[in-house]
């Protein structure tokens, strides 16, 4: 697996994944960052929109406090194939522009008729302006994308044995 290197997100992103990480210790949340921004650290050729937070769904409450946003902001309706408890979708001001952020909890999607619950945790954690970032492992990340975006998926099956995703796909019980 490529090294985690944080300077392939943009300086915008960086800003806005440290406003993000500061918000959620403050407020004692666990957190890993998954989707586009964990891939593209990890050395995968993507763009990158937005930042992807996993967090356990029991944190809703000080994630609302963490980003100012009252509970009628929080969408526990997703439309197939998505079966996360909820959505927190927002943003953070930086210096160099808003972010939006995705704050999930307890992400899950259906994958193969069977709906799996992906696992919130840390493959690798950085600093990011001081503050430690966990990112989630791209291996499970790529039996998301098969559902959900299969051209990202394949850009991560170009960089995977398949150990590492019959691995992950056996962890996240498929």
């Amino acid at each position: 697996m490529a090294t985690l290197d944080i300077e392939r997100l943009t300086p915008r992103l960086r800003l806005g994944l440290a406003d993000v990480a500061r918000r959620l210790a403050a407020c004692g949340v666990e957190f890993v960052v998954g989707g586009s921004a964990m891939l593209a650290c990890r050395g995968v050729d993507v763009t990158v929109g937005d930042l992807d937070v996993c967090v356990s769904a029991e944190h809703l409450e000080n994630v609302c406090a963490a980003f100012g946003a009252e509970r009628s902001h929080v969408s526990d309706d997703a439309p197939d194939p998505w079966k996360s408890a909820w959505l927190l979708a927002t943003a953070v001001d930086t210096s160099a522009g808003p972010v939006p952020v995705d704050v999930m909890g307890n992400l899950a999607i259906v994958v193969d008729g069977v709906v799996v619950h992906f696992p919130a945790r840390a493959d690798d954690v950085v600093a990011v302006s001081g503050v430690p970032v966990a990112f989630d492992s791209m291996w499970h990340w790529y039996h998301l994308y098969r559902v959900h975006d299969p051209a990202r998926a394949a850009l991560i099956a170009a960089v995977a044995g398949p150990e590492h995703l019959d691995r992950a796909g056996t962890d996240l019980g498929l």
